[in-house]
């Protein structure tokens, strides 16, 4: 009897379909859908902003489920009923294996007055560069203003900036704002805290 050998290869996960930015009104449902397949089949982990939903801390106010297709396909939804100002952000879906990793990211904006979620400290070496994401919801947003201790960044924005890069030399601190592809900087002094 002739012996058959199989072989099985494995690959990265790849993204099949992902949800897209919406604006939406306080009050009503919505459902996140992320597609994922490969080999090993991938795990498919939500996030807000850069915090896990799994997390016990959002389990009442998300419900994720997720199910595979018979084409090998890997189908996770995040559910957000009774969506208020606080659900609005940005939402990740990362699809995982032991080869690797691809995430998708879009905002979900819920119409009312600006929010801006807990931020956790950040503690990092002196000269390492430092990116902050700023956790805010509410739609529209005009502008945010940045502010270490009683040190206000001058910037009026249009559009949301993300992030904000810090370095630390001696006694100075410079803060380097992205915004789109422009770049800006600013010099101040540093003072113990």
């Amino acid at each position: 009897m002739p012996f058959n050998c199989f072989t099985f290869s494995e690959y990265a996960p790849e993204l099949r379909s992902t949800f897209q930015s919406q604006s939406l009104r306080q009050g009503l449902s919505i459902d996140l859908k992320c597609a994922a397949f490969g080999s090993p089949l991938p795990q498919v982990r939500w996030f807000f902003y850069s915090k896990l939903l799994s997390d016990q801390s959002y389990q009442n106010r998300y419900r994720i489920s997720d199910y595979v297709d018979s084409n090998g396909v890997i189908v996770s939804y995040l559910n957000i009923t009774n969506i208020t100002r606080e659900n609005g952000g940005l939402y990740s879906c990362e699809a995982i294996s032991r080869i690797d990793s691809v995430k998708h990211s879009a905002k979900i904006h819920v119409y009312g007055s600006p929010y801006v979620h807990h931020m956790d400290n950040v503690t990092i070496v002196s000269s390492q560069k430092l990116y902050i994401d700023c956790p805010i919801s509410g739609h529209p947003i005009d502008s945010i203003i940045w502010r270490k201790g009683n040190f206000f960044l001058d910037l009026t924005l249009i559009n949301i900036f993300s992030f904000l890069a810090v370095q630390h030399f001696d006694n100075l601190i410079y803060l380097f704002i992205l915004i789109n592809d422009a770049k800006m900087m600013k010099k101040f002094q540093s003072q113990e805290e």
